[in-house]
């Protein structure tokens, strides 16, 4: 299952010459990989990453930080960041966790209600996902900036 969960993911975007591009379009792919088998997430994160696809997995995308200018530790602090997010997304979704209707909550839990009255129809994981995305990428453009520097 691993195997086909790996060949889903789409290491080809790791080639576009704007590594901001490449990057996101490639954990993207990798999140929707996961996200389609979400009931085996929890046991393939749980074992060493064995499996020829998904050694060559990292491998390509290790061998495309090291292209983007990444040093090791950088890039393994990235991958890192990003398995966090994509398999802790496809483990468990944040709205999935709250099986009733917003107003359900009142009035033991006001705070929580509102919140999620006011995400709506929001894909509220998307957008997480996303945010958490852009934190990434934004650290590495001080990192990148800071080398750049001096």
């Amino acid at each position: 299952m691993t195997a086909l969960i790996g060949e889903q993911i789409d290491t080809a975007p790791l080639e576009h010459e704007d590594w901001r591009v490449g990057f996101v379009e490639f954990a993207r792919s990798y999140r929707r990989a996961f996200a389609a088998h979400p009931h085996i997430v929890a046991t393939v994160s749980a074992r060493a990453v064995r499996t020829d696809v998904a050694l060559r997995a990292y491998d390509r995308a290790f061998a495309a930080f090291e292209r983007f200018g990444w040093d090791g530790h950088t890039a393994s602090v990235v991958m890192a960041a990003i398995d966090f997010l994509v398999l802790g997304s496809a483990i468990e979704t944040f709205k999935g966790g709250f099986d009733r209707p917003a107003g359900a909550y009142d009035p033991d839990y006001p705070h929580l209600a509102g919140a999620l009255r006011a995400a709506g129809d929001d894909d509220i994981d998307d957008l997480g996902f996303e945010l958490g995305l852009a934190a990434v990428v934004a650290w590495l453009e001080r990192v990148e900036a800071k080398t750049t520097q001096g």
